[in-house]
């Protein structure tokens, strides 16, 4: 006797988490959206058949992108009814979503006999009507109706009411300057920076607050209203003349290429002299043929950004390796805008 697939249990909520993977989320700075209901298994789950950099990743909590089941249209038909409207326009349980309901492709048609009293149930209720029928076969299309799309979308997992308020937690012992100190993400330290805060449902508020009296829970919508535009001096850089600007020497078909337009992005090593403070956006740049001063041009860095040399084109790929030995190292990518010639032989 044949065993009876099992019921996709489904949870009332599915957790979200933000998945990093070294290095590509610091290659990239893109970082994947994961719902599980622990981390592990948020990790577990998306662990590559052969990553060796898996065991670095990392996940968050990101309870603004949690998702709950919601409660769907009352409709009066059959359970099976229901199930082939879902299935019509794509609408599908999802293992990855703690049994959730998601729209996992665009469609909207089901193909099968014009008889069949499931379909003509739907079409009686007004769910479904009926569309062309197949001249090699003795079967329809059927099409959901704007109703029936409305019934089987509203089955879909979405994000949780209570995720409209959200809250920052203050830590009201101290300050820094006149701004808030606020708890980091994922309940990680603190900070003054808002994209660098963690958020919080309600209920995890209250019981931070609980637990700390001087752990306030602020409203997302009112901190950000009276957040402003600050400059943290530890960032300052100083665009002032007395800034050296930044000496980049080259080979003579490098420089040509910058000076004629066909170049404008320059890649070194990143580390202590190539590196985002050094190479800060505005910063000027003093282009040189060689170590002598008879070839110069100005001009000024317009974009930085650091790459990891496996990620490049081939021929960067090439040229890493000859000049470095390795693509196993992260590279300064250093763009500037056309240089402007102030010396020539």
């Amino acid at each position: 006797m044949s065993k009876e697939k099992p019921i996709l249990k489904a949870f009332t909520v599915a957790p979200a988490w933000v998945f990093e993977q070294y290095p590509l989320c610091h290659i990239t700075g893109e970082a994947s959206l994961v719902h599980a209901e622990t981390a592990a298994k948020a990790k577990y789950e998306n662990r590559g058949e052969d990553d060796e950099h898996w065991f670095r990743a990392s996940v968050r909590r990101s309870p603004e992108d949690d998702l709950f089941a919601p409660k769907p249209i009352e409709v009066d038909i059959s359970e099976k009814a229901k199930k082939t409207l879902r299935h019509t326009v794509g609408v599908q349980q999802r293992c990855d979503l703690n049994g959730l309901y998601r729209r996992v492709c665009d469609r909207n048609y089901y193909n099968c006999s014009a008889n069949n009293p499931t379909m003509l149930e739907l079409v009686k209720a007004g769910y479904m009507e009926m569309g062309a029928k197949l001249q090699s076969r003795e079967s329809v299309y059927f099409h959901a109706t704007e109703s029936g799309m409305e019934v089987a979308l509203s089955y879909c997992a979405r994000r949780r009411p209570e995720m409209l308020n959200l809250y920052y937690i203050q830590d009201t012992r101290q300050h820094v300057g006149n701004n808030l100190l606020l708890w980091g993400q994922n309940n990680n330290g603190y900070t003054c920076h808002l994209d660098k805060a963690g958020l919080y449902t309600k209920e995890e508020a209250d019981k931070i607050h609980a637990h700390r009296a001087t752990d306030v829970p602020l409203l997302k919508e009112d901190v950000e209203e009276a957040a402003s535009l600050q400059v943290d001096v530890q960032r300052f850089h100083s665009s002032s003349d007395t800034e050296k600007p930044l000496f980049i020497p080259l080979k003579t078909e490098y420089y040509e290429a910058f000076i004629s337009g066909d170049k404008r992005e320059e890649l070194r090593a990143y580390g202590p002299r190539w590196n985002e403070k050094t190479c800060r956006i505005g910063r000027a740049v003093l282009l040189s043929k060689g170590y002598g001063k008879q070839n110069r041009a100005t001009t000024k860095v317009t974009g930085f950004k650091k790459q990891h040399g496996s990620t490049f084109g081939s021929r960067d790929r090439d040229a890493i390796k000859a000049c470095f030995g390795t693509l196993d190292i992260e590279i300064a990518c250093i763009e500037v805008e056309r240089p402007k010639v102030v010396s020539n032989e």
